[in-house]
This record gives structure tokens, C-alpha cells and sequence, in this order.
């Protein structure tokens, strides 16, 4: 065996020192490059076993193990990792055995089983308080901080993160000082104690300065940006995010390098600066699709969606906002197979930990086991199933109804319920919720609650689940208060928190009048269904903006942006209609054309500004004089135009015409200078003086011009000068 190990810099030999420095160089690369840290510790392993060196082999087995976590390949790193673990037990390694069950503390966090991960870490730090190894002990409290912070647990984060602290003030080696100052400061930030955060950011951003350590440094400048950009300090917000852009640039991270673009972008956002803000997410999306970062493609995809819509630019809103659904929905179904392949390695860990007792199981437990992991595989097929069927529309409603009756069929089901979270009011609203298979009205629950099962689930995002209520409520709440969360006599409950990727969407919840009527299995279930639901819900809810973007876009093509009245096109398909209607029913109809006299001289002398208000006001009191069945369109600057249906004799049209003068007329407040809007109009009628749409709008106008040459601030009917 040749091994080519560059970074050790010396030969390769057959030695217990050899593979301890091969072992030793994995290690400190499998966080950062846990590929190549894979590759050097499978070759180590090969020469500690042909040495015969147990203590290597077992350093090996880790290393393995650890990079295999890295690479997300979960069931094959436990095996490792336990495998690791027995070693060191068996030659007395303690050190060992920490990072073992640290390792181990990462696997479950990365497939999301806290739990377990909590309990390996707690081993860990056992034994490092009994052998008084502090480094260890650090390590594991970092890594329960960094666990707490991933479930959103603030406050017990930066606990952990503290004693971390706290430990290595007092070592020599002040290596990782930085990241756990670094690591303190998020936790204030998201707790909004931001003086504290900000102490402990700039205590961060020196150490990761002296240290070089420029990776973590701009991960700390883009808190600071974040946090000041949250306190409404936009320009110090600007300085962070710029230093750190120089410093990503610096280094080659592009990845970083995108999202500081595009927090800039999200920045001037903010500041209503659609221009600038539109540049820095444009920047931020071309080096995001270059390097392949579908989660930033996404978010900037977003962002410039927004930013068109506000900038009422909304064909390109729409374009963009297409480009983030289609990238949704692909990143969705990503992460809904990365669940159940998390949930399908659980399950073979559990299958490895059993098979470590098989020769002492007895053959009734046996089967026993197997018949756990075929009902493992039916659940996998029902959720499948009840995916497919809620996947299959984009009805919100729908998608609720179908999960209720997929679920009554093969569960105790007396309630049912899901509820979204609204986040800006904090509150969990039921969209659905049946008792005894009648719907019951909406409710609302804050987030906040103390007694409500919905409201633990969701600020905990751990499930609830209770098979006899009186005993086991007080692990969830303070005392049983109807708050609508529950049904009125429900004995087994289950709460499960609806998530797509890190966003609480909301819960789901089944409830039953029995004791113990939920099974573990039914648990797992709901689990993974809950998926399922959140990606049908959020596809739902984007195809729903979808359509909304589209009304809007369809209004804005026949209406005026400023007035809000109908625009030329419109008016052009009325008109004929109106033609139409009139020839069918033998009725007469007009045509107006109207002009603002004065206009000109407004706009000169108080700004466009101001003329804009006139042309708004001027629609309004249009509007306001004519009949429901009559329409008013601005087709030029300051024109508009009217069709009437159903006039009668000339005198019927003639009077309403001097309505939308006499409004007018009526004076204006422009600086606070009082203004006459003047205005003349043109009428043409059918069928007397013409029976097109071009022919009527174009006699119209021409008798607008006559009355303007006559003195303005009239009316002139077309057929009366032209007799």
C-alpha cells in the first residue's frame, strides 16, 4: 500500500507514531474538508489494522465515522462511530470514548433526533469532568450550544455556549475563543439583547482577526450587519456587510461573497432603495447560479420578485416570482426526501443496536423486532400515499380536507386540527378543526401561551404526545384551560410541528376520547407526514400569490397605474361592446372626450407632483357625476374619455357633460393655493354621427378641439357644429 499524504510533509511508515500523525491530520480536517479528511483515515485504518495497532484502529474508526457525518452518509458513520466507541471502552481510552460520544451527539443532531444527541453529549461531558479534561468538556458544550440554537432554545444556547467560555479563558490554548465569542453574540442577538451581543461580537471579530481565521470572521461582520440592520442602524449595517463582502472577496468565498450581496440587497430593501437594492441582488443571484447555491438562487429570486412588485414593475415580478416557485417546489421535494431518509437511517440504527442483541434475544422477540421494521416500511407507503393525494392540488382547503379524511381511515381520529402561526402577531389561528366530524369556527391561540399543547409544540417544534391526559399534561403545560387547541373530552393527544426546512409553518394535531390510542408508529407517521403537509401548504399558498400576481398584472394591463381608471384599451373593448349593445337594443349612445385646460400651467408651476394629484382628483370627480352603467377611461396625459350608454335625447348627455364641468370647476388645494380645474369636452353620439368605435372617439375629439377654440371650459356636441 502506497499512501500519498501530502499534508503530513513526511514518509509513511509502518508505526504506531505514523498512524497516530495520520490520524491526528484527519482529525483536524474533517470539519473542514471532511472528503479528503475521509480519505486520508480509510487509508489510515488499512495500516493500523496491518500493525496491528488497536488504539489507531480505533482513532481511525472515528476519524471515518466523523467525516462520514460530515458527508451525511448517518447509518453507515453509527456503525463506525459505535464500533470506535467499543475500543476505547475496552483499552481504557478516555479520551476516546469523549470524542466518540460527541461524534455520535453530531449524527443524531444531523438527522434531528435532539434527544439523543442531547444525551450524547451529556456522556461526553461526564467524562470529561471525570478526568478533568477541560478541552473535551468545551468541545461538547460548544456543540450543545450550537444544538440548543438549532431548536431555537436561545436562552439554554448561549448557557452552554458560556461555560464554554468560561473554560477556555483559563487554557493556554485560545484557539477557538473567537468562535464562541462569535457563537455568544448570536445567541444575544436572537434573544434582541443587542448591547451584549455587540460586546461580544467585537471581542469576537478581534480574536477571529488575530487568529486569521477569516472564514468565521465574515460569518461574525454579517451578524453585526444583521443585527444593526434589525436595530434601524442602517449605516453601520452597510459598513459590516461591506466589510465583510471585501473580505469573502479577499479570500475567494464566493458563497459568502453572494450572500453578503444579497443581505446588502435585503438592506436597501429595507430603505425602500428599490434601485440600489435591485443591484446588489442581481450581483448576488449571478454568483449563486454560477456556484450551483439553489437556497440562495431561491431567496434571491424572491427578493427581486419584491422588489419589481414594489417598484410596480410586475411582469418582471412575476417572471422572478415563477423562477422562486418552480426552485420551491424542487428544493421542497429535496428536503422531504432528505426526511425520510433520515427517518429511514433512524430506523437502521436502531436495527444495528438491535442486532448487537440478537444472540440474546429469543426467537418470540425476534420476530417481534421484524415485524417493527415491516410495519416501519407500511408506514413509509402510507405516507407516500396520503402525499401524493395532498400533493395533487393547490387548494389550501383541499389540501387540509384530504389529510383529514386520509388520516380518519386507518386512525382513532375524535379531533382534528391544523393551524398556521402567524409571526407577526404571534398568534396560531385552527384553519380547520373538526370534532366529532363537524367543522368547528376558526380559532386563534398566541404563540406565547402556557397552556395550550398547539403553542408548545410549535415554540419548542418538538412533538406532543399523551395517552392519558390527566397523568402526562404536566409535561407540556402549566393547567388544562380550554384555550380550542384540544377536544372537549380528548384523552390521547398528538401535536406535531408542520416545518419546511427551518420556517414553523404551523401543527397538526389527532385526538382521541380513548386512552393509550396512539401507538409510537402512529407517531412516526404523523412525523413524517407533517412534511408532506407543510410542502403542499407552502405550494398552496405561493400558487395563490401566483394568481394574485396575475389579477394584477391582467388589471394593469386595461388600467392607468395613477388613477386607477380603465386605460385606453379598455375603453377600446368597451366601446365596441357598447356599440354592440346599443345597435341590439336600437338605443342611443355617446362618446366624450375631455381635456384639462389649464393643466400645463399647473404642472409648470407647482411640479408633477402636484399635477399627478390634479389628474387623480379630476378622475374621482368624474366618476362621481356618472351613472353605474356609464365608463370613464384616462387615455392620455391629461385626456380622458366617457362612454354613455342608453342617452336618450341630446339633453340627457348634454347635462351630464355640464356635471363633469360644474365638479371640475370646483376648487382645488395645491400648496396650499386654491386652483380651478378647467376642462372642455367633446361628444359625439351614435348612430347619428358615426357607428365605429374609431369613428365616434375621433369625432369626439375633434369637437373637443372646437370647443377649446371656442373659449375652453365647455361642452360641444359634434353634430351641432358640423349642422
Amino acid at each position: 500500500m502506497k499512501l500519498q499524504i501530502p499534508e503530513l510533509k513526511e514518509p509513511i511508515t509502518d508505526t504506531p507514531e505514523c498512524v497516530d500523525k495520520l490520524n491526528d491530520t484527519a482529525w483536524d480536517i474533517s470539519y473542514a474538508n471532511p472528503r479528503r479528511s475521509l480519505e486520508i483515515s480509510e487509508e489510515t485504518l488499512e495500516l493500523a489494522q496491518k500493525i496491528i495497532y488497536p488504539i489507531g484502529i480505533a482513532d481511525a474508526k472515528l476519524n471515518v465515522g466523523t467525516a462520514l457525518v460530515f458527508l451525511s452518509q448517518q447509518a453507515r458513520a453509527y456503525s463506525l462511530l459505535n464500533e470506535s466507541l467499543s475500543l476505547y471502552i475496552e483499552y481504557a481510552h478516555p479520551e476516546g470514548q469523549m470524542k466518540a460520544h460527541n461524534a455520535l451527539g453530531i449524527m443524531y443532531s444531523e438527522i434531528g433526533e435532539y434527544e439523543n444527541a442531547f444525551n450524547y453529549y451529556i456522556r461526553s461531558i461526564d467524562l470529561a469532568v471525570q478526568y478533568n479534561n477541560e478541552s473535551r468538556q468545551m468541545s461538547a458544550y460548544i456543540n450543545l450550544g450550537e444544538l440548543y440554537g438549532d431548536m431555537g432554545r436561545h436562552k439554554e444556547a448561549l448557557d452552554y455556549q458560556l461555560r464554554a467560555l468560561s473554560i477556555i479563558k483559563k487554557s493556554t490554548d485560545q484557539k477557538r475563543l473567537g468562535i464562541i465569542q462569535m457563537n455568544i453574540g448570536i445567541q444575544y442577538f436572537r434573544l434582541e439583547s443587542f448591547t451584549k451581543a455587540l460586546k461580544a461580537f467585537q471581542e469576537a471579530e478581534k480574536n477571529l482577526t488575530s487568529q486569521n481565521d477569516f472564514y468565521n470572521l465574515t460569518t461574525c461582520l454579517t451578524e453585526q450587519g444583521k443585527m444593526h440592520q434589525e436595530m434601524k442602524e442602517y449605516d453601520k449595517a452597510e459598513e459590516y456587510h461591506e466589510k465583510s463582502l471585501a473580505i469573502s472577496r479577499d479570500i475567494g468565498n464566493r458563497a459568502s461573497e453572494a450572500e453578503v450581496l444579497y443581505n446588502l440587497g435585503e438592506l436597501y430593501f429595507t430603505q425602500e432603495s428599490y434601485e440600489k437594492a435591485g443591484e446588489f441582488a442581481l450581483e448576488s443571484l449571478k454568483i449563486s447560479e454560477e456556484i450551483d447555491a439553489k437556497k440562495l438562487d431561491r431567496i434571491n429570486y424572491r427578493l427581486l420578485s419584491r422588489l419589481y412588485k414594489h417598484s410596480k414593475k410586475y411582469k418582471q415580478s412575476l417572471a422572478y416570482f415563477e423562477k422562486f416557485y418552480e426552485l420551491e417546489k424542487e428544493l421542497f421535494n429535496e428536503e422531504t426526501d432528505t426526511k425520510l431518509h433520515n427517518l429511514t437511517t433512524k430506523y437502521q440504527i436502531e436495527q444495528a443496536e438491535r442486532e448487537k442483541e440478537i444472540y440474546r434475544l429469543k426467537n418470540i422477540e425476534l420476530k417481534k423486532k421484524q415485524t417493527e421494521l415491516k410495519s416501519l416500511n407500511a408506514i413509509l407507503n402510507i405516507v407516500s400515499i396520503i402525499g401524493q393525494r395532498i400533493n395533487a392540488t393547490l387548494d389550501p382547503e383541499k389540501v387540509m380536507w384530504q389529510v383529514y379524511t386520509s388520516l380518519s381511515t386507518i386512525l382513532d381520529i375524535a379531533t382534528f386540527g391544523i393551524a398556521l402561526y402567524e409571526k407577526e402577531t404571534e398568534e396560531i389561528q385552527f384553519q380547520l378543526f373538526i370534532e366529532d366530524s363537524k367543522r368547528v369556527p376558526e380559532k386563534k391561540i398566541s404563540a406565547r401561551s402556557e397552556n395550550s399543547f398547539a403553542a408548545w409544540c410549535l415554540r419548542n417544534r418538538k412533538a406532543v404526545f399523551i395517552n392519558d391526559l390527566e397523568k402526562e399534561k404536566q409535561n407540556y403545560v402549566k393547567k388544562i384551560i380550554n384555550l380550542g387547541d384540544e377536544g372537549s373530552d380528548a384523552h390521547s393527544l398528538i401535536y406535531v410541528p408542520v416545518l419546511v426546512e427551518d420556517k414553523i409553518l404551523g401543527v397538526v394535531t389527532v385526538q382521541s376520547y380513548r386512552k393509550n390510542a396512539f401507538t409510537d408508529s402512529d407517531l412516526v407517521l404523523l412525523t413524517a407526514l407533517s412534511s408532506h403537509i407543510g410542502i403542499a401548504l407552502e405550494n398552496s399558498f405561493m400558487h395563490t400569490e401566483l394568481k394574485d400576481l396575475n389579477r394584477e398584472i391582467e388589471h394593469l394591463a386595461k388600467h392607468d397605474i395613477l388613477t386607477e381608471l380603465p386605460n385606453r384599451r379598455m375603453f377600446e373593448e368597451f366601446l365596441r361592446g357598447a356599440i354592440y349593445r346599443s345597435e341590439r337594443r336600437k338605443e342611443p349612445m355617446a362618446v366624450m372626450y375631455c381635456d384639462l385646460d389649464n393643466f400645463k400651467q399647473i404642472n409648470d408651476s407647482f411640479g408633477h407632483g402636484s399635477g399627478d394629484f390634479v389628474l387623480q382628483e379630476t378622475a374621482k370627480r368624474i366618476k362621481s357625476v356618472l351613472r353605474k352603467s356609464d365608463l370613464v377611461a384616462r387615455i392620455g396625459g391629461d385626456e380622458f374619455a366617457i362612454v354613455c350608454e342608453n342617452t336618450g335625447l341630446h339633453q340627457g348627455i348634454e347635462e351630464i357633460a355640464e356635471k363633469i364641468i360644474s365638479s371640475c370647476n370646483e376648487t382645488v388645494a395645491i400648496d396650499g393655493q386654491k386652483q380651478e380645474i378647467q376642462v372642455s369636452i367633446g361628444i359625439s353620439t351614435y348612430p347619428g354621427d358615426d357607428s365605429s368605435s374609431d369613428g365616434l372617439l375621433a369625432k369626439a375629439d375633434r369637437a373637443l378641439y372646437k370647443a377649446k377654440s371656442k373659449g375652453k371650459n365647455q361642452y360641444i356636441l359634434y353634430s351641432i357644429f358640423t349642422g
